[in-house]
């Protein structure tokens, strides 16, 4: 009988050492199911994302051969709006996105390396486009301590990006 005390113990211990063990993991945040929120609050109308970044935005409405539209937010941080075909859960959908950020920080998101790099007057701002063959992947810029980002999976031309960043303020 006082094996038996002695096991059902000892097995009670061990269940209780794993169990904080793995809370202990968990909450230290070195659990490897652990993942970072996301911040970005999907919004339905760019009013709505607006008033959560704490900034004014203008974005085209569309964008042709881009029927549909998602619009976020960062809280005080950021707006992005894709304009996408497909569905955006599938790797081979198209998009543009587009972003608006407080600061100068380079917010296209794109670290690629293209081999075409260079930098246009556009509109009164300095415009940096990177991409291949003729085709701009990331466009970006800062203007009145706000950056812009554009993103294109498919690549836009140089005349579609300058007309983007006309109406993007």
């Amino acid at each position: 009988m006082k094996k038996f005390i002695v096991l059902l113990i000892a097995l009670t211990m061990i269940f209780a050492f794993t169990a904080c063990g793995s809370t202990g993991e968990q909450e230290s945040g070195s659990g490897e199911n652990m993942q970072i929120p996301n911040p970005f609050i999907d919004c339905s109308t760019l009013d709505e994302a607006v008033k959560i970044a704490g900034f004014d935005v203008a974005v085209p409405d569309r964008i042709d051969g881009y029927p549909d539209t998602l619009i976020q937010a960062i809280e005080n941080e950021m707006v992005q709006v894709y304009y996408y075909e497909g569905s955006l859960e599938d790797e081979g959908h198209k998009e543009v996105l587009v972003r608006k950020a407080v600061g100068s920080d380079d917010i296209t998101g794109d670290y690629n390396e293209y081999s075409e790099n260079e930098t246009m007057s556009m509109h009164g701002v300095d415009v940096t486009l990177r991409g291949e063959d003729g085709k701009v992947m990331a466009a970006s810029w800062t203007q009145d301590g706000y950056s812009y980002a554009i993103d294109s999976s498919e690549g836009l031309g140089s005349e579609e990006i300058e007309g983007l960043v006309e109406i993007i303020k």
